[in-house]
């Protein structure tokens, strides 16, 4: 079965009219979803005013936990982290625990070189934040 649509593109200030089939359809509606997805927002995230559980993972299985406490040298280093950096992607993959750092109302997923919090918003993030996310 094959038929033709037409496709109305319009990103200003040029507007296209297209035909094509539906395999080019569904290719033109992946990449604007993964284009929205892949967008920055402005977003400010808090870490909470508690001790907070460190879990640090090995290909998603549990090797360790400690806390992370309140005002400790780790604690600092994520809450300054949090606070200089408000520009997130939207990101529309699961990813496997690396170093989780949770709290109350509160997950991150440290991945080596970038962030996922809340599995949805992630953002890149020094390695040496995440080699610093040690179990003492």
């Amino acid at each position: 079965m094959h038929f033709s649509v037409a496709v109305l593109l319009t990103h200003a200030p040029v507007t296209l009219v297209v035909k094509c089939n539906m395999k080019t359809i569904s290719l033109i509606l992946s990449l604007l979803f993964l284009t929205a997805c892949s967008s920055e927002k402005d977003i400010e995230f808090t870490l909470p005013t508690e001790d907070l559980t460190l879990t640090i993972t090995d290909k998603g299985i549990t090797v360790t936990s400690c806390n992370i406490t309140l005002n400790s040298s780790q604690y600092n280093v994520l809450l300054e982290y949090f606070s200089s950096n408000n520009s997130w992607q939207v990101s529309p993959a699961s990813y496997i625990p690396g170093k989780l750092v949770t709290g109350k109302g509160f997950k991150a997923n440290f991945l080596n070189d970038f962030v996922i919090i809340d599995d949805t918003y992630k953002n890149k993030v020094n390695s040496n934040i995440y080699k610093g996310l040690v179990c003492k």
